[in-house]
């Protein structure tokens, strides 16, 4: 019985993933569009319309074509043109993806691939086409009435009109969408958004947690977190306390140590704990606070690079990672989480904030160890960030690498004073 409710859970879960990933996936919104055009094409051809009311008006009878061979050219036009717009929409998609991933980081390209805006234009461009052709295979097999020929080239035309205007449009937001300043004002926003919806989140306290039982991991990949549910009902009759020790995306070894529990639990239900953790091959790469400084960071390295050199870009970045990281520091990530189905609680540590700093402002100083202006402004927004922690760890970080930058400014300024 618990087998069973276990296995559901699990394939439960796995149909929300695919779910989720055919949500998130760039052909979603283009096949839906295009299926609802599949349905209006079909019924322009199968139900017969009445247009006598609409001839009576002597301004639009010039909008009804009742001739076939007219209306087959005027559909054939119509089609060719909306397929030359797609065809270069997807091309200047495919130039706007090349140039991100080589002038930014490829870590931006699903965030310009998820616009939705995107997407329904192209589904748009793709679901007219298909009306266009189903209304001329109506007119192939010669038993398409007159009103359906009337109403199916006017509706055609009036999409082409549409496509024209969604082609503008769309030259127009995929040319403001690579340019750097909106590609970081929109990581920047995204992931204050993260951290006002995470702030909500009250911190845990689990006391002194050194004689707690340690669970080492069967796998090696990972962590992408711990599906509670998952776990048998045994942990349904007593509060169980379970730290689990790996922050979110963090590499786990076979062999390394993943959760700690505080009470005495037999070893067939840790087994069960072992079983609820999500372990991955590959890295979670989706929206998140780390993420998103990890992008704003590599986009800064890419601009320091010595093909680019660009230190405009990286000064731009260390202020919106700044901004972002005053907001980070005075913040809990050490968290309570309380599953509804059982009486197990949680105790997540969710961002490292020391680790995070060294893997953020580490690289920007490597890459800009040579530019004194970049180093300078790396060197204040450390101060500042100082200022505002109490943590010791958090402090001695910051310490660390702004005693690197000041060591890299007075070697620059030693140098460029003996040149």
């Amino acid at each position: 019985m618990i087998g069973n409710s276990i296995f559901a859970q699990r394939l439960l879960q796995q149909i929300k993933i695919i779910f989720q990933n055919v949500y998130k996936s760039i052909a979603f919104y283009p096949v839906l569009i295009a299926s609802f055009f599949l349905l209006l094409g079909l019924s322009s051809v199968l139900i017969t319309f009445d247009i006598t009311l609409f001839g009576s008006l002597g301004w639009t009878k010039i909008l009804f074509v009742k001739n076939k061979d007219s209306a087959s050219t005027i559909l054939t036009s119509i089609a060719g043109g909306e397929i030359s717009l797609m065809v270069f929409s997807f091309s200047m998609v495919m130039v706007v993806l090349n140039q991100a991933s080589s002038n930014f980081s490829p870590r931006v390209l699903p965030n310009l691939i998820a616009d939705r805006g995107h997407q329904s234009i192209l589904g748009f461009y793709a679901g007219s086409i298909i009306f266009t052709f189903i209304i001329l295979l109506g007119l192939g097999s010669g038993k398409l009435a007159e009103p359906n020929i009337a109403i199916g080239v006017i509706i055609a035309f009036f999409f082409m009109i549409l496509s024209i205007g969604c082609f503008v449009f769309f030259i127009h937001n995929i040319s403001k969408s690579i340019q750097l300043k909106n590609i970081v004002e929109q990581l920047k926003n995204k992931t204050i958004i993260l951290i006002d919806k995470r702030s909500e989140c009250k911190p845990a306290d689990f006391g002194d947690q050194e004689n707690w039982h340690t669970i080492y991991s069967d796998h090696t990949g990972f962590f992408h977190g711990i599906i509670i549910q998952f776990t048998s009902d045994y942990f349904n009759k007593d509060t169980h306390h379970v730290k689990v020790i790996p922050c979110f995306n963090d590499y786990i070894r076979e062999g390394d140590p993943v959760l700690k529990i505080k009470e005495d639990v037999p070893d067939k239900e840790i087994n069960s704990l072992k079983e609820s953790i999500l372990i991955n091959p590959t890295r979670y790469n989706n929206e998140n606070i780390e993420n998103n400084l990890i992008k704003l960071k590599e986009i800064g390295l890419k601009a320091m690079s010595p093909g680019i050199n660009d230190p405009g870009t990286m000064l731009h970045i260390i202020t919106a990672i700044e901004t972002l990281m005053q907001k980070i520091i005075p913040m809990e990530f050490e968290v309570e989480r309380v599953n509804k189905g059982n009486k197990i609680k949680l105790l997540i540590t969710e961002i490292d904030k020391s680790l995070l700093i060294d893997r953020i402002y580490i690289p920007i100083f490597q890459y800009s160890k040579n530019d004194l202006l970049v180093l300078e402004k790396l060197s204040e927004s450390i101060t500042h960030l100082n200022h505002i922690s109490n943590d010791s760890k958090i402090i001695s970080a910051l310490l660390k690498i702004k005693k690197n930058v000041q060591n890299s400014i007075d070697q620059l300024k030693r140098d460029i004073t003996s040149a």
